[in-house]
């Protein structure tokens, strides 16, 4: 099985499953998935971003630069760029955006530090699409950070300025949809967007859709509990995301400060819940994880 597994070709995956696979509802499929994707862009100088934790706003006003480098350590939760992502078979995305105080004409990736702006990213998703026609991205734009309703509006027509007729429009049943169907559509775009705004377009797709229940642990076994109870569970006309990831509470941070996501969340995560993943089929559909290229990319290997 390790050699099979070896000969994936991540960057085509999809486009080389067979015949049967790409006939398969989309949320049947195991599709491997990023934690907050484009924290690769937050560097030690950027700046504390509206999500970061009360306490944490705090203690930046008056030891900045301290502060700062805690911060970096514990909001970086992916070493490759979007386009690296992508290639290392990466099919999901996890988006939280932002406005900055002192611009408020572009939005940022955010993730307890501003990372960049969301032009750029969103550009290399589909330069990479262009580039791999058989091959599609499921975009969940989870959490949104000061937006009013008019910059709704403006981000909304921004994605779809972006990504054009690749975007595929919301449909009534998540089963109805697969890949060889979204390729005679000319569609590669799967555009979750979990604000009410989500309504005002029909290329949006409602939260409710797509459900991704949060664990809120710092113990894998307590994470690898909850993975196991919530894939039975599931509703078999949605889709479903397990996270498979570990979340630093406040008290984390401040008994590991110089420590961060890598080596208090990832690796442990790495070496319970891949075995938990070699042991699914289906039910899995989409499983999200930190620095998804550790150990050459054992959890998108290992979810394909």
């Amino acid at each position: 099985k390790g050699c099979v597994k070896k000969k994936i070709d991540l960057a085509n995956w999809m486009g080389n499953l067979d015949d049967s696979k790409r006939d398969t509802s989309i949320n049947f499929l195991a599709i491997p998935g990023s934690h907050d994707s484009m924290t690769y862009g937050i560097t030690r100088s950027s700046t504390i971003s509206p999500d970061a934790e009360e306490i944490i706003v705090k203690l930046a006003k008056h030891l900045r630069p301290f502060v700062k480098l805690i911060m970096f350590n514990w909001s970086v939760t992916q070493g490759k760029n979007v386009t690296n992502q992508l290639k290392l078979g990466v099919r999901y995305l996890d988006l939280r955006i932002a406005l900055k105080a002192s611009d408020h004409r572009n939005f940022y990736f955010v993730h307890g530090m501003y990372a960049n702006k969301i032009n750029g990213g969103l550009s290399d998703i589909v330069k990479f699409l262009n580039a791999h026609k058989k091959e599609i991205v499921i975009l969940d734009f989870q959490h949104f950070y000061g937006l009013s309703y008019a910059d709704h509006e403006r981000l909304v027509k921004l994605i779809t300025e972006i990504f054009k007729d690749k975007l595929c429009p919301e449909q009534s049943s998540v089963r109805s949809v697969t890949l060889n169907w979204m390729m005679e559509n000319n569609y590669q775009v799967i555009a979750i967007y979990r604000a009410g705004f989500s309504r005002s377009s029909p290329l949006l797709w409602s939260s409710n859709l797509w459900p991704n229940p949060w664990p809120n642990t710092m113990n894998s076994s307590h994470l690898l509990q909850y993975l196991q109870d919530g894939l039975p569970t599931r509703n078999y006309n949605l889709g479903f995301v397990s996270q498979c990831v570990l979340t630093p509470q406040t008290s984390t941070v401040v008994m590991f400060p110089f420590n961060g996501v890598m080596s208090k969340c990832a690796k442990p995560v790495c070496k319970k819940i891949i075995p938990w993943i070699q042991e699914q089929s289906p039910p899995l559909n989409v499983a999200m994880a930190d620095f998804v290229d550790m150990k050459n990319a054992t959890l998108p290997m290992t979810v394909v």
